[in-house]
């Protein structure tokens, strides 16, 4: 069904006067611990279901003294099997040309979604992201992974508890996801410092850190049962990337790749309500925990599949190779 005329209030004054959308999502997780992977790690050119995520074992081995006479064995350097699963996705929006008409202004609404669909795209991966952690953290890192204080509001022994789940690493840590209500408990709570606690934050209102850690916050971390999953990363703890989707080489259709590898087709029907333009987008995208696979056959999974703890299987071979920690609180 089109955006029709009476789905818009023209004749109001902000219609008149604003005609730009506004952008209401926090997205976190790209803002902190997500990063596009590297074209020699995924290509975007890369065909099927699944992905291959290269990654190598930590090193093991035993330094041995050197002596006459000695034969030194030889260690292998190993990677293990990680695999990613591609998602792919769309959305459509259109609108009758009568709009712009009557409203007498120059609303165009096909090129206002356009331009917003950058952000809409950014918090619908962000949307994905949360799935798949919830997802890893469900079964295959429940127990080195997590740490569940979930009787408790934020405090700072739960949260270095977490942290040590990283053990001597876990000074990698840069960013701590949560929901806003969990830091508004950490504000009154007064573990949210400024200038390495110098200033309180209860007390001057400026955003602060936990622990060294910048908060990162997103309502899409919602609570289940009352408990709100709070993720601990950095740079790369997680990782996305979107593909190159093929066109039919006969096909009339006029579409576009709008950068980054996102489609956009745009289709009019003349004949409708005085024409109507549409837009349809789509995406081929992966995101992804290192160290954790897709453990099933199950092609293009809903939110719900990726976010159900047997569908992963954690294949790192070393704990600390996987750079993300969940602190539950309520």
């Amino acid at each position: 069904m089109a955006t029709a005329l009476s789905d818009v209030n023209y004749q109001s004054e902000i219609f008149r006067d604003t005609l730009q959308g506004e952008f209401t999502n926090r997205l976190a997780f790209i803002n902190s611990i997500m990063i596009e992977a590297p074209e020699e790690m995924i290509s975007s050119t890369v065909k099927g279901h699944f992905v291959s995520v290269p990654k190598w074992k930590a090193l093991s081995g035993t330094l041995v003294p050197i002596t006459t006479g000695m034969s030194t064995s030889f260690n292998t350097l190993q990677d293990y099997k990680d695999i990613g699963v591609w998602i792919e996705r769309e959305v459509a929006f259109d609108f009758e040309s009568i709009i712009p008409v009557i409203a007498g202004v120059q609303k165009d609404g096909t090129r206002e979604v356009a331009r917003q669909f950058g952000q809409y795209l950014a918090e619908k991966l962000a949307g994905i992201a949360y799935n798949v952690a919830k997802g890893v953290f469900a079964t295959e890192l429940l127990t080195s992974h997590l740490y569940d204080d979930s009787g408790n509001t934020i405090n700072i022994n739960g949260v270095v508890a977490a942290k040590q789940k990283l053990g001597d690493n876990q000074g990698l840590f840069t960013a701590i996801l949560m929901n806003s209500k969990v830091e508004a408990d950490a504000l009154v709570a007064k573990i949210l410092t400024y200038d390495k606690a110098a200033v309180d934050s209860y007390v001057t209102g400026r955003v602060g850190t936990i622990l060294g850690m910048s908060p990162q916050i997103s309502d899409l971390l919602t609570a289940v049962s009352a408990v709100y999953n709070n993720y601990i990363g950095l740079p790369g703890s997680m990782i996305y990337k979107f593909r190159q989707r093929d066109r039919h080489s006969l096909t009339n259709a006029n579409i576009i790749d709008i950068g980054n590898n996102i489609e956009m087709e745009l289709y009019r029907n003349s004949i409708s309500s005085g024409g109507i333009d549409g837009i349809i987008f789509r995406f081929s995208a992966l995101a992804h925990v290192p160290g954790v696979k897709w453990g099933v056959s199950t092609t293009n999974p809903t939110d719900a599949q990726l976010a159900t703890g047997s569908n992963w299987t954690k294949v790192a071979n070393d704990d600390k190779l996987i750079k993300l920690v969940c602190y539950q609180c309520i």
